[in-house]
């Protein structure tokens, strides 16, 4: 914008009778109008208005002075302040203003340039700092807030909520829906579910243990305990890679649970089933601990849906049937592959009544059951005449894992754990009798042709 000298003005004038300082750029039609209007004070000679406008504007801008301060912008908008801190802005057009009074000895609080005049009216009526204000109707920090929020919504917990949702006690053990059972143990933390629902987690410096339980907690006096009367269950896991599975009878709330181990999954993957005594861990990967009376002295029950249903179907590395166990209308059948397509290189027995002179046949009892007397084979005699019946070689020996020293337990908890150790230990051979069959069989057809042979020759010495 260029500048204009004083010098180059054409008119620098005063109106007497309005007391306005004119000042025109060559007939242009601006002007900056400085006005002494009359005010309602005593004092009727103070400047008041100060105008910026084009000489046609009839709404220029202008900055008027009294009791106020006002600057009003064309039509429609205006703002005042007052002498007590009141800032007032005025839409003229509908007539609706919206006031921000300045507390005395506040701080420098403002309005940025893009609040609205709605959002501006939500500060009317506030006496005192706007931080203040806000802070006691949502506080920033402690405190509590009640009541609900207009026009809120909300797909998780908030403000409308008419119950306690989630509850989180002083050791930081939480409830969905309850109240955290009390009298945890402080060395860990829990989240309940439901009255009898409750996951736990236990730290201690030698043990991390996860429970996943129902109706049990375990206590400050480290003990697991009942939440109601009730029945209890629970999955252990813990920081050796083992799965536990403990079942109790009902008991009363709040009293120590004397837990059964109904099954373990350790970390090799062995599955051991106890229904009474002690959990024996050997080497089969299914193990099954009975116990003393029905229907726990039953080791495993299969029942069938039909005639003929496999009730076990046995297969090789590669996938191949090689037996099955089969359940019958009245009867069982053990059977192992025997289809003729399978073999090759068949050919008859032959000498087999020596190999049959070969078999040591013995009476004896096991060293465990001395009582009694059986009949039967020495496992390695009976290898000698038919290998295929007996399983191991004669005095072998193999390593087994054994407990050195016990675990030392807290109640349930395993507080450090078992000693293990390896040792020498037999591997003692079995014998699968019916191989011995196909040897009888063909001894017993030799026997009957040479009994048939002397028949013959009997009946031709008496014709």
């Amino acid at each position: 914008m260029a500048i204009t000298k004083v010098s180059a003005l054409t008119e620098i004038t005063s109106t007497v009778g309005t007391e306005e300082l004119l000042i025109n750029d060559g007939g242009t039609s601006k002007k900056i109008q400085v006005s002494n209007l009359p005010d309602t004070d005593t004092n009727t000679n103070q400047l008041t208005t100060f105008t910026v406008s084009a000489t046609t504007d009839t709404t220029p801008t202008t900055i008027s002075q009294g009791d106020d301060l006002m600057f009003t912008a064309g039509t429609g908008i205006t703002c005042e302040t007052t002498a007590d801190g009141t800032v007032t802005i005025t839409n003229t057009v509908t007539d609706t203003d919206t006031v921000y009074t300045h507390p005395t000895g506040a701080g420098n609080e403002h309005l940025p340039s893009s609040v609205s005049q709605t959002e501006a009216g939500y500060l009317d009526g506030v006496t005192s700092g706007i931080q203040t204000q806000l802070g006691t109707k949502l506080p920033l920090a402690g405190g509590t807030m009640t009541g609900t929020i207009a026009g809120f919504t909300s797909t998780g917990i908030d403000d409308n909520a008419t119950s306690t949702a989630i509850t989180i006690d002083a050791n930081e053990n939480v409830g969905i829906g309850v109240v955290p059972i009390a009298g945890q143990h402080s060395a860990g933390t829990s989240l309940q579910l439901s009255s009898q629902g409750l996951i736990q987690g236990f730290d201690s410096s030698s043990n991390e243990q996860l429970w996943v339980g129902c109706n049990n907690y375990y206590s400050s006096a480290s003990t697991d305990k009942y939440i109601e009367t009730d029945a209890a269950s629970r999955l252990a896991f813990d920081n050796a890679g083992n799965m536990t599975f403990n079942v109790a009878p009902s008991g009363t709330a709040d009293t120590a649970i004397s837990w059964t181990t109904a099954m373990t999954i350790d970390n090799s993957g062995r599955v051991l089933l106890t229904a009474g005594g002690a959990a024996v861990r050997n080497n089969g990967v299914l193990q099954l601990n009975m116990g003393a009376t029905s229907p726990l002295s039953t080791g495993m029950t299969i029942n069938a849906y039909d005639i003929g249903n496999w009730a076990v179907d046995f297969r090789n590395p590669s996938g191949a049937n090689v037996g099955e166990i089969v359940i019958n209308a009245s009867s069982t059948s053990y059977s192992t592959s025997s289809d003729y397509r399978l073999k090759e290189n068949v050919v008859p027995m032959v000498g087999s009544i020596d190999r049959l002179k070969a078999l040591k046949p013995s009476k004896f009892n096991f060293i465990a059951d001395p009582l009694t007397t059986v009949d039967g084979f020495l496992a390695h005699e009976a290898q000698e005449v038919v290998p295929e019946a007996v399983h191991g070689t004669k005095d072998a020996m193999k390593d087994e894992e054994y407990e050195v020293t016990p675990a030392v337990m807290d109640g349930d908890t395993v507080v450090t754990e078992a000693v293990m150790g390896t040792r020498s230990v037999p591997d003692y051979q079995g014998i699968d009798q019916s191989k011995l069959v196909p040897l009888l069989v063909a001894s017993l057809q030799e026997a009957v042709a040479k009994i048939e042979a002397l028949e013959a020759r009997v009946t031709a010495l008496e014709v």
